[in-house]
Protein backbone atom coordinates (compact mmCIF):
# COMPACT_ATOMS: atom_id res chain seq x y z
CA UNK A 1 0.00 0.00 0.00
CA UNK A 2 1.48 3.29 -1.04
CA UNK A 3 1.54 6.11 1.42
CA UNK A 4 -1.23 8.20 -0.18
CA UNK A 5 -3.41 5.18 -0.09
CA UNK A 6 -2.80 4.73 3.86
CA UNK A 7 -3.58 8.55 4.52
CA UNK A 8 -6.55 8.53 2.29
CA UNK A 9 -7.43 5.24 4.27
CA UNK A 10 -6.81 7.19 7.19
CA UNK A 11 -9.05 9.64 6.77
CA UNK A 12 -11.45 8.17 5.51
CA UNK A 13 -11.61 6.23 8.78
CA UNK A 14 -11.29 9.32 10.54
CA UNK A 15 -14.24 11.06 9.02
CA UNK A 16 -16.90 7.78 9.82
CA UNK A 17 -15.65 8.06 13.31
CA UNK A 18 -16.47 11.65 13.29
CA UNK A 19 -19.66 10.87 12.04
CA UNK A 20 -20.41 8.26 14.31
CA UNK A 21 -19.33 10.59 17.52
CA UNK A 22 -21.77 13.04 16.47
CA UNK A 23 -24.42 10.52 17.43
CA UNK A 24 -22.86 9.95 20.59
CA UNK A 25 -22.16 13.59 22.35
CA UNK A 26 -18.66 13.56 20.80
CA UNK A 27 -16.93 10.14 22.48
CA UNK A 28 -16.20 6.82 20.71
CA UNK A 29 -15.25 3.43 21.76
CA UNK A 30 -12.23 1.67 21.44
CA UNK A 31 -14.37 -1.33 19.65
CA UNK A 32 -15.67 0.87 17.06
CA UNK A 33 -12.69 2.54 16.32
CA UNK A 34 -11.06 -1.20 15.78
CA UNK A 35 -14.53 -2.34 13.90
CA UNK A 36 -14.25 0.76 11.42
CA UNK A 37 -10.75 -0.15 10.55
CA UNK A 38 -8.54 1.78 12.82
CA UNK A 39 -5.39 0.13 14.01
CA UNK A 40 -4.78 -0.03 18.09
CA UNK A 41 -1.46 1.91 17.08
CA UNK A 42 -3.06 4.84 15.47
CA UNK A 43 -5.91 4.82 18.70
CA UNK A 44 -2.52 5.03 20.37
CA UNK A 45 -1.18 7.61 18.08
CA UNK A 46 -4.46 9.74 18.48
CA UNK A 47 -4.42 9.53 22.25
CA UNK A 48 -0.42 10.33 22.25
CA UNK A 49 -1.15 13.23 19.90
CA UNK A 50 -4.23 15.30 21.90
CA UNK A 51 -6.67 14.08 18.95
CA UNK A 52 -8.78 11.93 21.61
CA UNK A 53 -8.73 12.16 25.03
CA UNK A 54 -9.54 8.86 27.27
CA UNK A 55 -12.86 9.50 29.27
CA UNK A 56 -13.54 6.13 30.55
CA UNK A 57 -11.32 2.72 29.69
CA UNK A 58 -12.11 2.11 26.09
CA UNK A 59 -13.99 5.35 25.59
CA UNK A 60 -12.35 8.42 24.19
CA UNK A 61 -13.66 11.76 23.87
CA UNK A 62 -12.69 13.42 20.50
CA UNK A 63 -10.63 16.62 21.03
CA UNK A 64 -12.64 20.28 20.52
CA UNK A 65 -16.34 19.13 20.96
CA UNK A 66 -17.83 20.38 23.96
CA UNK A 67 -17.39 18.83 27.80
CA UNK A 68 -21.55 18.17 29.15
CA UNK A 69 -22.91 16.33 31.47
CA UNK A 70 -24.90 14.44 28.47
CA UNK A 71 -21.45 13.57 26.98
CA UNK A 72 -20.42 12.48 30.29
CA UNK A 73 -23.44 10.12 30.75
CA UNK A 74 -23.49 8.56 27.05
CA UNK A 75 -19.57 7.90 28.07
CA UNK A 76 -20.42 6.15 30.68
CA UNK A 77 -23.09 3.56 29.16
CA UNK A 78 -20.86 3.16 26.59
CA UNK A 79 -17.90 2.33 29.00
CA UNK A 80 -20.60 -0.09 30.66
CA UNK A 81 -21.17 -2.02 27.58
CA UNK A 82 -23.90 -3.27 25.65
CA UNK A 83 -27.40 -2.96 27.35
CA UNK A 84 -26.68 -0.24 29.79
CA UNK A 85 -28.50 2.81 30.26
CA UNK A 86 -28.48 5.93 32.27
CA UNK A 87 -30.58 5.43 35.49
CA UNK A 88 -31.54 7.06 38.98
CA UNK A 89 -30.04 10.65 39.16
CA UNK A 90 -28.33 10.60 35.88
CA UNK A 91 -32.38 9.45 34.28
CA UNK A 92 -33.57 12.76 35.82
CA UNK A 93 -30.95 14.58 35.30
CA UNK A 94 -31.16 14.31 31.24
CA UNK A 95 -35.13 15.05 32.04
CA UNK A 96 -34.23 18.23 33.78
CA UNK A 97 -35.59 17.58 37.45
CA UNK A 98 -34.18 20.16 39.87
CA UNK A 99 -33.08 19.35 43.38
CA UNK A 100 -31.23 16.08 42.97
CA UNK A 101 -27.18 15.67 42.64
CA UNK A 102 -25.89 14.93 39.01
CA UNK A 103 -24.40 11.81 39.43
CA UNK A 104 -23.20 9.81 36.81
CA UNK A 105 -25.05 6.00 36.82
CA UNK A 106 -25.89 3.45 34.68
CA UNK A 107 -27.58 0.29 34.90
CA UNK A 108 -26.78 -3.18 33.33
CA UNK A 109 -29.09 -5.64 33.16
CA UNK A 110 -28.49 -9.34 35.38
CA UNK A 111 -26.25 -11.24 35.16
CA UNK A 112 -23.91 -8.61 33.90
CA UNK A 113 -21.43 -7.38 36.52
CA UNK A 114 -19.50 -4.13 35.48
CA UNK A 115 -17.58 -1.62 37.36
CA UNK A 116 -16.36 1.77 36.11
CA UNK A 117 -14.29 3.88 38.31
CA UNK A 118 -16.31 7.44 38.34
CA UNK A 119 -19.72 5.73 37.69
CA UNK A 120 -22.08 4.19 40.09
CA UNK A 121 -23.32 0.73 37.99
CA UNK A 122 -26.40 -0.85 39.26
CA UNK A 123 -27.65 -4.03 38.43
CA UNK A 124 -31.21 -5.18 37.50
CA UNK A 125 -32.40 -8.25 37.78
CA UNK A 126 -35.15 -7.46 35.30
CA UNK A 127 -35.06 -4.90 32.70
CA UNK A 128 -37.97 -5.00 30.11
CA UNK A 129 -38.12 -3.05 26.95
CA UNK A 130 -40.77 -1.00 29.25
CA UNK A 131 -38.12 0.43 31.26
CA UNK A 132 -35.98 1.65 28.98
CA UNK A 133 -35.62 5.07 26.71
CA UNK A 134 -33.95 6.98 24.29
CA UNK A 135 -33.66 10.53 25.33
CA UNK A 136 -30.80 12.73 22.91
CA UNK A 137 -29.35 9.70 21.64
CA UNK A 138 -28.82 8.37 25.02
CA UNK A 139 -30.10 5.54 26.60
CA UNK A 140 -31.58 5.45 29.58
CA UNK A 141 -34.28 4.66 32.00
CA UNK A 142 -38.23 5.15 30.85
CA UNK A 143 -39.75 7.93 33.44
CA UNK A 144 -41.85 5.16 35.40
CA UNK A 145 -38.56 3.05 36.35
CA UNK A 146 -36.80 6.46 37.22
CA UNK A 147 -39.31 7.15 39.74
CA UNK A 148 -39.33 3.88 40.72
CA UNK A 149 -35.73 3.24 41.30
CA UNK A 150 -35.33 6.67 43.14
CA UNK A 151 -38.18 5.74 45.67
CA UNK A 152 -35.52 3.29 47.11
CA UNK A 153 -32.79 6.19 47.46
CA UNK A 154 -34.58 9.79 48.43
CA UNK A 155 -36.42 10.66 51.34
CA UNK A 156 -40.00 10.70 51.89
CA UNK A 157 -39.98 14.53 51.17
CA UNK A 158 -37.72 14.32 48.20
CA UNK A 159 -39.79 11.77 46.57
CA UNK A 160 -43.01 13.54 47.17
CA UNK A 161 -41.37 16.49 44.93
CA UNK A 162 -39.98 14.45 42.81
CA UNK A 163 -43.27 12.78 42.00
CA UNK A 164 -44.88 15.84 41.15
CA UNK A 165 -42.50 17.13 39.05
CA UNK A 166 -42.84 13.96 37.25
CA UNK A 167 -47.09 13.86 36.99
CA UNK A 168 -47.41 17.97 36.87
CA UNK A 169 -44.82 18.06 33.85
CA UNK A 170 -46.71 14.75 32.24
CA UNK A 171 -43.47 12.92 32.08
CA UNK A 172 -45.06 9.95 33.36
CA UNK A 173 -49.01 9.52 34.06
CA UNK A 174 -50.31 8.61 37.34
CA UNK A 175 -51.89 4.82 36.06
CA UNK A 176 -48.89 4.19 33.52
CA UNK A 177 -46.47 4.56 36.75
CA UNK A 178 -48.71 3.01 38.78
CA UNK A 179 -48.78 0.05 36.39
CA UNK A 180 -45.36 -0.32 36.22
CA UNK A 181 -45.08 -0.76 39.97
CA UNK A 182 -47.69 -3.13 39.93
CA UNK A 183 -45.86 -5.10 37.45
CA UNK A 184 -42.26 -4.97 38.61
CA UNK A 185 -43.91 -6.15 42.37
CA UNK A 186 -42.83 -4.43 45.77
CA UNK A 187 -41.83 -7.77 47.02
CA UNK A 188 -37.95 -7.38 48.21
CA UNK A 189 -38.08 -3.79 46.31
CA UNK A 190 -37.03 -1.51 48.89
CA UNK A 191 -39.23 2.55 48.59
CA UNK A 192 -41.99 0.57 46.29
CA UNK A 193 -43.88 0.98 49.58
CA UNK A 194 -43.55 4.21 50.16
CA UNK A 195 -44.12 5.54 46.07
CA UNK A 196 -47.30 3.81 46.16
CA UNK A 197 -47.84 5.47 50.17
CA UNK A 198 -47.33 8.77 47.84
CA UNK A 199 -49.45 8.07 45.29
CA UNK A 200 -52.26 7.19 47.46
CA UNK A 201 -52.12 10.84 49.11
CA UNK A 202 -52.35 12.38 45.97
CA UNK A 203 -55.60 13.37 43.80
CA UNK A 204 -56.83 11.15 41.36
CA UNK A 205 -57.17 14.56 39.16
CA UNK A 206 -57.58 14.08 35.14
CA UNK A 207 -55.07 17.68 35.16
CA UNK A 208 -52.32 17.59 37.42
CA UNK A 209 -51.28 20.71 39.66
CA UNK A 210 -49.04 23.33 38.33
CA UNK A 211 -45.91 24.68 39.47
CA UNK A 212 -44.50 23.09 42.21
CA UNK A 213 -46.35 25.55 44.49
CA UNK A 214 -49.89 23.95 44.36
CA UNK A 215 -48.36 20.72 45.58
CA UNK A 216 -47.38 22.63 48.41
CA UNK A 217 -50.48 23.96 48.62
CA UNK A 218 -52.29 20.87 49.09
CA UNK A 219 -50.07 19.19 51.30
CA UNK A 220 -50.24 21.51 54.08
CA UNK A 221 -54.16 21.81 53.75
CA UNK A 222 -54.34 18.10 53.65
CA UNK A 223 -51.86 17.67 56.13
CA UNK A 224 -53.55 19.79 58.31
CA UNK A 225 -56.66 17.62 58.67
CA UNK A 226 -58.11 19.62 56.64
CA UNK A 227 -60.89 18.53 54.09
CA UNK A 228 -59.30 17.21 51.06
CA UNK A 229 -59.82 20.02 48.17
CA UNK A 230 -60.70 19.35 44.15
CA UNK A 231 -57.19 19.98 42.88
CA UNK A 232 -57.66 21.58 39.28
CA UNK A 233 -61.63 21.90 39.77
CA UNK A 234 -63.17 22.13 36.16
CA UNK A 235 -66.07 24.90 36.41
CA UNK A 236 -68.52 25.88 33.02
CA UNK A 237 -69.83 29.31 34.18
CA UNK A 238 -73.40 30.29 32.64
CA UNK A 239 -72.00 32.84 29.87
CA UNK A 240 -70.28 29.15 28.77
CA UNK A 241 -66.66 30.41 30.05
CA UNK A 242 -64.80 27.51 31.25
CA UNK A 243 -61.78 27.76 33.84
CA UNK A 244 -59.44 25.56 36.70
CA UNK A 245 -59.30 26.71 40.33
CA UNK A 246 -56.06 25.68 41.35
CA UNK A 247 -57.69 24.17 44.84
CA UNK A 248 -61.71 24.34 45.19
CA UNK A 249 -64.25 23.27 47.71
CA UNK A 250 -67.17 22.79 45.51
CA UNK A 251 -69.90 22.17 48.45
CA UNK A 252 -69.06 25.19 49.89
CA UNK A 253 -67.86 27.34 46.86
CA UNK A 254 -64.73 28.28 48.28
CA UNK A 255 -61.84 28.99 45.54
CA UNK A 256 -58.62 28.84 46.89
CA UNK A 257 -55.92 30.49 44.00
CA UNK A 258 -52.57 29.79 44.63
CA UNK A 259 -51.24 33.19 43.59
CA UNK A 260 -47.80 32.59 41.90
CA UNK A 261 -45.97 35.39 40.12
CA UNK A 262 -44.51 32.70 38.02
CA UNK A 263 -47.01 31.53 36.72
CA UNK A 264 -49.23 34.99 37.02
CA UNK A 265 -46.50 37.37 36.32
CA UNK A 266 -47.36 38.67 32.54
CA UNK A 267 -50.53 41.27 32.22
CA UNK A 268 -52.24 38.26 29.75
CA UNK A 269 -52.15 35.89 33.10
CA UNK A 270 -52.93 38.70 35.40
CA UNK A 271 -56.52 39.92 33.14
CA UNK A 272 -57.65 36.18 32.63
CA UNK A 273 -57.57 35.34 36.53
CA UNK A 274 -59.45 38.35 37.80
CA UNK A 275 -62.41 38.30 34.71
CA UNK A 276 -62.43 34.34 35.79
CA UNK A 277 -62.18 35.13 39.80
CA UNK A 278 -65.26 38.09 39.07
CA UNK A 279 -67.81 35.46 37.26
CA UNK A 280 -67.22 33.02 40.18
CA UNK A 281 -67.96 35.59 42.56
CA UNK A 282 -70.78 36.45 40.52
CA UNK A 283 -72.25 33.32 41.00
CA UNK A 284 -71.43 33.10 44.41
CA UNK A 285 -68.56 31.99 44.88
CA UNK A 286 -65.62 33.02 47.46
CA UNK A 287 -61.97 33.46 46.12
CA UNK A 288 -59.43 33.17 48.52
CA UNK A 289 -55.82 33.82 47.25
CA UNK A 290 -52.75 32.47 49.10
CA UNK A 291 -49.52 33.71 47.94
CA UNK A 292 -46.18 31.23 48.02
CA UNK A 293 -44.72 33.79 51.32
CA UNK A 294 -47.92 32.96 53.05
CA UNK A 295 -47.27 29.16 52.42
CA UNK A 296 -43.53 29.54 53.44
CA UNK A 297 -43.46 32.08 56.76
CA UNK A 298 -46.76 31.79 58.06
CA UNK A 299 -48.35 27.74 57.20
CA UNK A 300 -50.84 28.24 60.47
CA UNK A 301 -52.12 31.46 59.08
CA UNK A 302 -53.33 29.65 55.53
CA UNK A 303 -54.63 26.47 57.39
CA UNK A 304 -56.59 28.92 60.06
CA UNK A 305 -57.65 30.51 57.20
CA UNK A 306 -59.16 28.33 55.23
CA UNK A 307 -60.50 26.39 58.51
CA UNK A 308 -62.66 29.39 59.32
CA UNK A 309 -63.75 29.83 55.44
CA UNK A 310 -64.97 26.39 55.15
CA UNK A 311 -66.42 26.56 58.80
CA UNK A 312 -68.32 29.64 57.27
CA UNK A 313 -70.05 27.54 54.88
CA UNK A 314 -71.00 25.16 56.42
CA UNK A 315 -68.87 22.31 55.24
CA UNK A 316 -66.67 22.19 57.90
CA UNK A 317 -67.37 22.34 61.93
CA UNK A 318 -65.11 23.32 64.50
CA UNK A 319 -63.89 20.56 67.11
CA UNK A 320 -66.33 21.94 69.65
CA UNK A 321 -69.02 21.83 68.15
CA UNK A 322 -70.54 18.13 67.28
CA UNK A 323 -73.62 19.11 65.38
CA UNK A 324 -74.59 21.64 62.81
CA UNK A 325 -77.19 22.05 65.47
CA UNK A 326 -75.10 23.00 68.05
CA UNK A 327 -73.17 25.94 65.82
CA UNK A 328 -76.53 27.70 65.48
CA UNK A 329 -77.14 27.53 68.81
CA UNK A 330 -73.51 29.53 70.11
CA UNK A 331 -72.97 31.17 66.35
CA UNK A 332 -73.74 34.09 68.45
CA UNK A 333 -71.29 34.37 70.76
CA UNK A 334 -68.70 32.02 69.34
CA UNK A 335 -67.88 33.60 65.80
CA UNK A 336 -64.27 33.19 64.48
CA UNK A 337 -62.25 36.75 64.69
CA UNK A 338 -62.97 36.91 60.91
CA UNK A 339 -66.91 37.44 60.86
Amino acid sequence: MSVLAGYMGDVDVDRSLALLAETQHGVVTRRQALELGLSARAIHGRLEGGRWERTFRGVFRITGTDHTYEQLIRAATLAAGPGAVASHRSAAGLREVPGLARWVEVTVPAPRQVAVPGVAVHQASFLAPADCDCLGLIPLTSPARTVIDLSAELSKERLGRLLDHFLRHRLVTRIALEQRLAELGSKGRKGTRLLQELLDARPTSPRPMDGAFEPLLFRLLTGSGLPTPQPQCHVVLPDGTEGYIDLAYPDGRLAIEADSYRHHSTLTDWSSDRTRNNKLVAEGWTVLPITFEMVSKRPAEVVDLVRKALWVRGVLYPWRYQTPRRKQRGAARRRPPCC
